[in-house]
């Protein structure tokens, strides 16, 4: 779409153009007009015009200094100038202004078609050419994107690495640094503008120095450092601020810095990314906010002189979640002072850990067997997901205390079954006794104490009241003076068929069979 703005204070100058032009022939999609320069220039702000078709003579400002004032703006943006006056001065200004154009009244309307035309497709020459910059770009960071990445990994099957495509000239020594977040990073090619926009690179390097800066997912941005073993060093301006970046109070978003060892030409650039990969296992036991150099070690092995899962366990066996707390800390304390890395042996403590919390939390719980799985599921990834020593410990305090606050709360728990089984004792006569009346006198829900009545006698609340008429029953029939159908009156019953019915079920003969057995064993 191309944008045309004709501005002219007499009206009827521009009432002729815009009636005796075929404006869309001649290529412009979009025409505003403007009777003075003043409102021009408030019309650009909101229009932004490809082409500006302006008469020279105007009241106040003129054309001229309208289009000097625009061109600082919107130096794009093409002019073509209208003027009853061809003197020499007015011809230099514009040719200074670089206006496309000069038209001279009285207009000759073919004359100014062939100059607009001509301004068309300088307009439609320069984005393209500017789509073509465009391209040039994408694909020169492409490239040098695949060329570092090549290095990284030495894909030497892919054939020899392009080295001009990234580096600007050759240098002494390389270094990799890889900045590691602990948490992905929603929009990479912004954060990495942020980054690289921090730390000034070119200043801080000069131009001995190159640095180059490139997410390889969205929780690692690898850094290649290029210059002498000064500019590569841990103590390089550049490496300083890397580490002060990961110390930034504040931040949402934490990271480590990692550090391979400075190798001295480009092919061996993925060893110094090797060992940046293999100090960023420090993370674990140092935490984030810090950084790592490569140090060549032998793995050691890890041995815990106590059963960290076992003595847990009866801590919590036990009830004392001070204990359970402490534990948990000592533990990690020894883990972070032998420096152990997240090694399979390591992590499955931490699983078994959590394992034996989830199955206190499963004893406790009053959830269906499907939801108990989910949430076994989802409290396994969280743990899978914590990076750190410090992330797993306070994750399995927080989980040590939500788990006694349960118990205690299942220890009131435990006085309202009392209440209930008080409440049956009191009222098993009345024929009406339901779950939801015997809710609403202790203030909860039906389904919760159905549920929490289960779960502590192994029996549902019409089992329990069914067993204590049935005893009741037994006794009263023990009376000779009462008749079946007054007991089954007498403990909630108005029809003796269906409480001699539920009798049998509960003591395998009839009412009057019982008192037989009862009376004639007497």
């Amino acid at each position: 779409m191309i944008q045309l703005l004709l501005v002219d204070d007499e009206a009827k100058t521009r009432n002729g153009l815009l009636n005796h032009i075929d404006w869309t022939k001649l290529g412009i999609d979009m025409l505003q007009t403007a009777k003075s320069a003043e409102e021009a220039l408030e019309l650009c702000e909101e229009y932004r015009p490809d082409i500006i078709l302006s008469d020279i003579r105007m009241r106040k400002m003129n054309g001229l200094e309208m289009c000097f004032a625009l061109r600082e703006k919107y130096p794009l943006c093409k002019i073509i100038i209208i003027s009853g006056y061809a003197d020499k001065e007015y011809l230099k200004a514009a040719i200074e202004l670089g206006s496309v154009s000069y038209v001279e009244k009285p207009i000759d309307l073919e004359e100014l078609e062939h100059a607009i035309q001509k301004t068309v497709k300088a307009v439609l020459e320069d984005r393209s050419y500017a789509r073509n910059n465009e391209r040039l770009l994408q694909n020169q960071e492409f490239l040098k994107k695949e060329t570092f990445l090549s290095l990284l990994k030495l894909h030497k099957a892919d054939g020899p690495v392009e080295l001009h495509e990234l580096l600007p000239r050759e240098y002494e020594r390389f270094r990799i640094c890889v900045l590691r977040f602990s948490k992905p990073v929603p929009q990479t090619a912004q954060k990495k503008r942020e980054i690289l926009q921090h730390l000034e690179p070119e200043k801080v390097m000069g131009a001995e120095g190159f640095v180059y800066g490139e997410f390889t997912d969205n929780r690692h941005m690898v850094f290649l450092l290029c210059g002498n073993d000064l500019l590569v060093s841990e103590e390089s301006k550049i490496v300083k601020r890397l580490g002060a970046m990961c110390k930034r109070p504040g931040e949402d978003l934490a990271a480590f810095l990692s550090l391979g060892d400075p190798v001295s030409s480009p092919g061996e650039i993925h060893s110094s990314y090797d060992h940046a990969l293999a100090a960023e296992k420090a993370v674990f036991y140092k935490g984030y906010s810090h950084m790592e150099a490569y140090n060549e070690r032998k793995e050691k092995k890890i041995v815990l002189n106590q059963d960290y899962v076992g003595g847990f366990q009866s801590f919590l066996i036990r009830g004392d979640e001070q204990a359970a707390q402490r534990h948990i800390r000592e533990l990690s304390s020894t883990l972070q002072e032998m420096q152990a890395e997240p090694s399979a042996y390591v992590l499955s403590i931490y699983f078994e850990l959590e394992k034996i919390i989830i199955a206190e939390f499963e004893r406790l719980s009053l959830e269906s067997r499907e939801k108990r799985a989910e949430k076994y599921q989802a409290e396994m990834q969280v743990m899978e997901g914590l990076d750190t020593i410090a992330e797993k410990e306070a994750h399995l305090i927080s989980q040590i205390r939500e788990l006694f606050a349960m118990v205690q709360k299942d220890q009131s728990n435990s006085f309202m079954i009392t209440r209930v089984m008080r409440y049956i004792g009191e009222h098993y006569q009345q024929r009406d006794i339901s779950v939801k009346q015997i809710a609403a006198e202790l203030y909860i829900t039906p389904t919760y104490l159905s549920s929490l009545f289960k779960r502590k006698t192994g029996k549902t609340i019409g089992e329990y009241l069914t067993k204590v008429r049935m005893e009741q029953a037994a006794q009263l029939l023990l009376d000779l003076r009462l008749k079946t159908y007054e007991v089954a009156l007498a403990v909630g019953y108005e029809d003796p068929n269906y409480f001699a019915k539920i009798f049998k079920k509960e003591y395998g003969v009839t009412p009057s069979e019982y008192r037989e057995r009862k009376l004639g064993a007497g």
